[in-house]
């Protein structure tokens, strides 16, 4: 689809997502064409097209027929109301069933025909569905984000703080794939540098290896993590948050790799918080 993308009716709603990504210059390119499963007055099948431009032609007698005609259709999604799902799937008048997800009255994933051994799994979509996964990543970030304060940062709670940096938006990166585009939400993580290093007990800074006395002087081992967020302002829309920068702000180190992690994670929360120190910086060698 790329810049030619179909703009969805969904476009022009609000949804509760961060700044950077309604703002991307990808943002529609995330809302796919609407196709629409109906079945006229005399029992027949046909699809109808986002907008009407296309008259509907009932072509199908079934349900089914006509879904699996459509659904390779990767630059669409498949939707259809409630009552036709009540009609085809048995679903109860008050949503209750096997098809149920809890989200709604009727869930939008279905189990249709058997095959062989189980069924076959059917969903319907509107449009904008992928920016709803976004909006619901969001909000459970979010929620871990409301649970953590100053105290978090300990390494007992290693588990709550490398979910919650993993997760963190500011970590969000988008990427391509083929016409398409998509936020990798959840590694945060992968984007950071860390290994261990040598450091001079008394100056802490790191021992090289090219030091002639890398291999005599005294020595402690500690675990420095870099890194940093996500870059927003590239000129080249195609590369809009495909990358992180190196923020030396939040570099941190600690005996094992936990306490460097956690570190870290802090100084991403204290930086959050316009309370981060320009005194943590771990130091490379001098020589």
């Amino acid at each position: 689809m790329g810049k030619n993308a179909f703009v969805s009716k969904y476009l022009n709603k609000t949804y509760h997502l961060p700044n950077f990504v309604t703002a991307s210059p990808h943002f529609k390119d995330y809302f796919l064409k609407e196709i629409e499963i109906v079945k006229s007055d005399d029992g027949k099948w046909g699809v109808e097209y986002e907008g009407g431009k296309r008259p509907v032609e009932f072509d199908y007698d079934t349900f089914f027929e006509a879904y699996y005609d459509i659904e390779h259709r990767c630059d669409s999604c498949i939707w259809f109301s409630d009552d036709i799902a009540h009609e085809v799937f048995g679903v109860s008048e008050d949503g209750k069933g096997e098809c149920d997800s809890g989200n709604s009255n009727i869930a939008d994933i279905f189990f249709g025909r058997k095959v062989k051994a189980g069924y076959r799994m059917i969903s319907r979509h509107q449009g904008d569905y992928q920016v709803l996964n976004l909006v619901s990543e969001y909000e459970d970030w979010l929620a871990k984000h409301e649970r953590i304060n100053e105290g978090s940062f300990t390494v007992n709670n290693i588990v709550e703080v490398f979910d919650w940096l993993n997760t963190h938006p500011d970590f969000w990166i988008e990427k391509r794939m083929g016409d398409r585009f998509s936020w990798v939400t959840d590694a945060g993580i992968t984007s950071i540098w860390a290994r261990p290093v040598k450091v001079d007990p008394e100056t802490h800074c790191a021992l090289e290896s090219y030091d002639p006395g890398y291999y005599y002087k005294p020595f402690v081992n500690e675990w420095w993590v870099e890194g940093g967020l996500h870059v927003l302002n590239d000129e080249d829309e195609d590369n809009y948050c495909t990358c992180h920068y190196h923020d030396i702000a939040l570099d941190d180190a600690g005996s094992t790799y936990d306490e460097a992690l956690v570190s870290f994670a802090k100084n991403v929360w204290l930086q959050s918080q316009g309370r981060l120190s320009e005194g943590n910086q771990i130091e490379e060698s001098k020589t």
